[in-house]
């Protein structure tokens, strides 16, 4: 009998959308068929060294349009997507992170996420202080406020770990 460990080679980013100062609920909801839009965050490589649990070729990024999303203007919104690990956070390019709501228009930049985090004291969580790592979920909850973003907070977690038990098919010899 043997055991395989699995980890994950990617990064999660999980954004938790509430509503905040001059909305209504029946107002607060994403323009149709949109949510939140990511630019610049890696999403493909061109290697996969099994061996060593990791990629090794070239980093390259398209426009994540839409996240996977759940939840409600009551209860928030939580999106998420899987991007490759190293994405520097460190560009403070406003509309990295796009969106819309109510037909309000609001950008983020990667260094807004990074200040967050470093805010919450989990740099030991980045590569070079400030590049994602893999087989974390970076969670931030954004209060949406009608006239601007009121509030950003970070909470950076490993990603889920699953343990499964050990099972002796009923057909082994």
């Amino acid at each position: 009998h043997g055991r395989l460990a699995f980890y994950h080679a990617l990064s999660k980013i999980t954004f938790v959308v509430k509503m905040g100062n001059g909305f209504s609920e029946s107002e607060f909801l994403f323009n149709s068929g949109t949510n939140i839009r990511l630019e610049n965050f890696y999403t493909k490589n061109t290697l996969f060294n099994i061996a060593m649990g990791e990629f090794t070729g070239a980093y390259s990024g398209e426009v994540i349009q839409t996240m996977a999303q759940s939840g409600s203007a009551a209860t928030g919104y939580t999106l998420e997507a899987l991007v490759m690990p190293t994405t520097d956070l460190s560009t403070a390019v406003k509309g990295d992170i796009d969106f819309t709501i109510a037909h309000n228009h609001y950008q983020l930049s990667k260094a807004d996420l990074l200040e967050k985090i470093n805010e919450a004291g989990k740099t030991d969580y980045l590569a070079d202080g400030k590049r994602l790592k893999p087989g974390v979920n970076y969670i931030f909850t954004l209060t949406i406020g009608k006239t601007g973003v009121d509030n950003i907070t970070a909470t950076v977690l490993e990603w889920e770990t699953v343990n499964a038990n050990e099972l002796k098919p009923s057909n082994a010899k």
